[in-house]
């Protein structure tokens, strides 16, 4: 039963890989084939339903695959594939806005609020994987690493906000004040699960557990490099405008890049699993 679970996971990650190729493929044609930005939204708005309708798939999987007797990780997957899933949700109540409704970029929606939400529930299967790490275990990372962790989370935040959002914030109207300070949040809410995550690759070392969250760092890294890209093009109002094509196909990417390594990590994690049982 345990192998024939693998290879239809081995399938939805196959599939996973070849909508996000075929996603990167579809954003270099926006620049060969003479295309609006309206009409290539309709065909790309398809992929931000497709990978994390796949991905929160293979989540799901891997919550129901571990074992009951692992309570711990079991409710730590469920926690994750509860945020994958209101992230996916978000996705698709955007792609309504952009597409049915046909209001382009829209503002601050309940998209955001599901995104918002979804963040929360990451903090917490990590902070609960640490916990079980530390008292089950006994495996903690060396006070070096954290002290370096915590300094350069704190820098980061601290530069992004005197640097970038003090600035912009100064000059946005009150209609622009929720906005832009929604839009915001994204990058700083990345940074905090990026140190998170790290603490556990600390914990985990080389092990094919810390793989899991090796791609997690990396997929949170490209989400926060794509947030942090996209409140510059809004704030701007240059997203896919002439000249900023190619930086908004990156953001893009960069979303899509993030949810496809989850679905990876879940997958790795699910061949851990099997490997222990």
């Amino acid at each position: 039963m345990l192998l024939t679970d693998m290879l239809k996971e081995s399938k939805i990650l196959l599939l996973l890989f070849l909508v996000f190729v075929v996603s990167i493929i579809t954003y270099a044609s926006f620049f060969i084939i003479p295309i609006s930005y309206e009409d290539f939204s309709q065909i790309s708005a398809v992929f931000y339903i497709v990978i994390p309708a796949i991905t929160t798939v293979l989540v799901f999987r891997t919550y129901k695959m571990v074992p009951k007797e692992l309570q711990v990780y079991k409710k730590m997957w469920l926690l994750i594939f509860l945020g994958v899933l209101l992230w996916f949700l978000a996705e698709f109540s955007w792609g309504i806005y952009d597409t049915i409704l046909g209001e382009g970029v829209p503002g601050v929606t309940i998209a955001d609020g599901l995104w918002i939400i979804g963040y929360p529930l990451f903090y917490g299967a990590m902070f609960m994987q640490y916990t079980h790490m530390k008292k089950e275990l006994g495996i903690i990372p060396s006070k070096i690493q954290m002290l370096n962790l915590l300094i350069a989370g704190v820098g980061i935040l601290a530069v992004l906000i005197y640097l970038i959002f003090i600035p912009v914030l100064e000059y946005a109207s009150q209609a622009e004040f929720i906005e832009t300070i929604t839009n915001f949040a994204y990058p700083i809410l990345d940074t905090i699960l990026i140190f998170m995550a790290m603490g556990l690759v600390f914990m985990f070392g080389k092990s094919r557990m810390g793989l899991t969250w090796i791609l997690l760092v990396i997929a949170f890294i490209s989400a926060g490099i794509a947030d942090l890209a996209w409140f510059y093009l809004i704030w701007y109002d240059v997203y896919f405008a002439a000249g900023w094509e190619i930086i908004s196909a990156f953001v893009d990417l960069g979303w899509l890049f993030e949810y496809t390594l989850i679905g990876f990590a879940a997958f790795i994690y699910m061949r851990t699993i099997k490997g222990e049982f």
